[in-house]
């Protein structure tokens, strides 16, 4: 790992980037080369680790970015339901299998397994799959094919082989898993989670709105974010229900490319980014985005892309999850991202996006329209919004995406929460009152080291309307 002899704050990308804390990056070191590379929101993995851990992480961050001029948010990212491989081979520590061999999938523990034999997580998966289906093991690197499901065992032949390990995934694409999105393990993290802070939540292979609804009543009486992870064939088909539950979605592009025909991946992406926008919510896009660069200095040109058009389609977030949390270089990995990132927010294929306007306050719905249009007369001026206006700045900048917008936020959750917003940059007042005054805004905004006191600056609050303020010359 590359020894960090300077740490230079890299300008930052509209676009926000979310990076995972792992063995690689939880060092002071490496975690405020990443913060000052560009990183808006820190991911921990629930899957993996302990609690205490996890609250070493946050203790971690918390150190790294006091007295901070931005925020760094933390998203908790839970496991959910998810089918794994258990004990396999004689060891039950992993078996050598090749195309043609036979496997069986068995849901008890053995009290000695054999080279042909595994066992997997979910007791009710023989009841739920039959002959000729397809079974992906560790991320599809393995394919089975099952020949016959008996007395509980399924019986498969190896289609692609490999070396498989114990607790890796199982996808059995096309059919509809029972295996419910929380697990024991997912409430006793939520318990967790009440008592520790974080600003959003993510819940993994998400069924139904009802999952939502019951995570958000186990947080309470803590509120943070609620993220919709798609991961679930059964996720596209209760899309709509889903994203009324939710703050926000993450589309997991490592099991729903496994659930749906890979082919049709891209596609359902932006279809997905694009109904998200329209309910005037934020949509992250996650997985294998600089996978390479776990490894290696520079990512493939196909990765480059990938990032690129996230962000054209309108994602307000992309998401590193291993190249980060095990790679190689974490701080040159968030660096590239935000060079990605912010070369493609100056192209002319950048333009205004759908702005939620059937699900929006009609009231904050004027003030946006009113905002742009301004801002589109007066392309050198900067916003300056009241941050306590929920979703404003959102709606504002997906009307002029190019334009300077800071939010004044007086209470530090929202501030954090602004993390995730694509082209906001939030900016932490002192509290009075629990009121934000106009004038203490234009200030504060005007007090910035890269705003000139001469800039035009639009004003927008439910509580003032919009105002232009210049001051004279």
């Amino acid at each position: 790992m590359p020894v960090l002899n300077e740490i230079v704050p890299e300008p930052p990308a509209r676009s926000k980037i979310i990076a995972t804390l792992g063995p690689a990056s939880a060092r002071h070191d490496v975690l405020a080369g990443m913060v000052a590379a560009g990183v808006d929101v820190v991911r921990l993995n629930l899957s993996h680790g302990s609690h205490e851990s996890h609250r070493a992480h946050l203790d971690l961050l918390a150190a790294v970015v006091v007295g901070a001029e931005s925020p760094v948010a933390v998203l908790a990212d839970l496991q959910g339901g998810k089918i794994r491989i258990g004990a396999v081979g004689p060891e039950g520590d992993g078996i050598d299998l090749s195309p043609g061999d036979r496997l069986v999938l068995a849901t008890a523990e053995a009290s000695r397994l054999d080279p042909g034999r595994a066992t997997v997580s979910h007791r009710g998966l023989p009841d739920e799959v039959e002959a000729g289906d397809t079974v992906l093991l560790d991320d599809g690197r393995l394919r089975l094919r099952i020949e016959a499901v008996v007395d509980g065992e399924i019986r498969c032949r190896v289609v692609i082989g490999g070396r498989l390990l114990p607790h890796k995934g199982v996808n059995v694409p096309g059919r509809s898993i029972s295996l419910p999105s929380l697990t024991p393990k997912d409430e006793a993290d939520i318990a967790w989670l009440r008592e520790n802070r974080v600003d959003m939540v993510a819940l993994s292979f998400v069924r139904s709105g009802d999952d939502l609804r019951r995570v958000r009543e186990m947080l309470a009486p803590a509120t943070p974010l609620l993220i919709a992870k798609i991961e679930r064939v059964d996720a596209l088909r209760d899309f709509d229900d889903i994203l009324a539950a939710c703050d926000a979605v993450m589309i997991a592009r490592g099991d729903l490319g496994l659930e749906i025909p890979i082919e049709g991946l891209p596609m359902v992406q932006k279809d997905l980014v694009c109904r998200t926008m329209a309910a005037g919510k934020p949509v992250i896009v996650a997985t294998q985005m600089l996978e390479s660069m776990r490894e290696e200095p520079l990512p493939t040109r196909a990765e480059v892309a990938d990032v690129a058009n996230a962000i054209l389609d309108g994602a307000d977030a992309v998401m590193l999850s291993g190249e980060t949390a095990v790679g190689r270089d974490p701080v040159g990995v968030v660096r590239m991202m935000g060079r990605i990132a912010r070369q493609t927010e100056l192209s002319i294929h950048l333009r205004a996006r759908d702005a939620g306007d059937d699900t929006v306050d009609p009231v904050l719905l004027a003030l946006a329209d009113a905002a742009a249009a301004m801002v589109r007369r007066l392309p050198a001026a900067t916003l300056a919004i009241d941050g306590r206006d929920q979703g404003l700045s959102r709606l504002i900048t997906r009307r002029v995406p190019r334009a300077d917008c800071i939010a004044g936020c007086i209470d530090a959750v929202q501030w954090r929460r602004l993390a995730l917003d694509w082209g906001v940059r939030p900016l932490r007042l002192p509290q009075s009152d629990g009121q934000l005054d106009r004038t203490q805004l234009v200030a504060a905004v005007r007090g910035l080291e890269d705003i000139s006191p001469s800039t035009p600056l639009v004003v927008v609050g439910s509580e003032w309307g919009v105002i232009f303020d210049q001051v004279a010359g």
